[in-house]
């Protein structure tokens, strides 16, 4: 999975530029433009009838390890982190795009043909 994506502010989508200016309109401190969206950050969200909010990226990791940013589908449901998130705390993440990594530590940015979110 990746562990970077991106979010441009610019996409012609009109349910998307409704939610980037709601998004600005609560949080005009917040700035969008660099789109990069990295673990730990404060990141973009949709909450409870599409609702914007601000949420850190990632799950502490154990004894003040690395943040945890993926969970396996076959497990989210029995791993206690897990659990009360996958059960009452779902949520939205907008994207226009991932970041896979070359095994020589390049990105190579991932999105849908012709854009979108």
């Amino acid at each position: 999975m990746c562990g970077r994506y991106v979010l441009w502010e610019d996409e012609p989508d009109e349910l998307f530029q409704e939610f980037v200016y709601r998004f600005h309109e609560k949080y005009p401190e917040y700035d969008l433009s660099t789109g990069e969206m990295a673990p730990g950050q404060l990141v973009p969200v949709l909450v409870n009838d599409m609702e914007p909010e601000l949420f850190s990226w990632g799950y502490p990791g154990f004894q003040g390890g690395k943040l945890l940013i993926n969970a396996r589908a076959e497990t989210v449901r029995t791993k206690r982190m897990f659990q009360e998130s996958v059960y009452r705390r779902r949520c939205i993440v907008p994207s226009t795009g991932f970041f896979e990594w070359s095994k020589g530590k390049r990105p190579h940015l991932l999105n849908q043909q012709g854009g979108g979110v």
